[in-house]
């Protein structure tokens, strides 16, 4: 995923990531931040903001607003994997927050990732993102060969712009 490591370099503010398998981007993203010098941090409602180092986490912050303002604080180089974002996109207050983020992109030295299995991204938000292709990788989600046609399908659902199996 050298296009990851391309997109943190450009110091892009929000990038979107559409998959079910959650955990192995997590653990990609983890290691991409940790190769680049980032801190990493994982949002979950259910945990709140947690740094995958010796930087403060903030559990309390587990409504996404609270979120979001944790994050504004962090002045050191950072990514975020915001796990599951997608239903607070149609929140207005969420939506600029997200925006005034990105607008201070550039000089934050930091990386927001939402991740969910599908995002609909507000217009607002549509031209701070890099417009990259969506591929499912049903191979690695499934483990199984009983399972391939039924994850392609899903990805074919959601509008994925490929398959890629294995």
């Amino acid at each position: 995923m050298n296009d990851l490591l391309l997109l943190l370099q450009s110091r892009y503010p929000i990038l979107t990531v559409e998959t079910f398998d959650e955990e192995r981007l997590r653990r990609h993203l983890a290691a991409t931040a940790h190769e680049i010098g980032f801190v990493f941090y994982t949002w979950s409602v259910a945990r709140g903001l947690a740094c995958e180092g010796r930087h403060p986490s903030s559990p309390e912050a587990k409504e996404p607003l609270a979120a979001l303002a944790a994050i504004r604080e962090v002045t050191w180089p950072s990514l975020f994997l915001l796990q599951d974002f997608h239903p607070y996109l149609e929140n207005a207050a969420v939506v600029r927050t997200l925006r005034e983020l990105a607008e201070d992109g550039p000089g934050r030295f930091s990386t927001l990732v939402l991740a969910s299995p599908a995002i609909e991204l507000p217009i607002e938000l549509r031209r701070r993102m890099p417009d990259l292709p969506m591929i499912c990788d049903n191979s690695h989600i499934c483990g199984n060969r009983e399972d391939l046609l039924e994850v392609a399908q899903q990805a074919l659902d959601l509008n994925y712009d490929g398959l890629m199996t294995e």
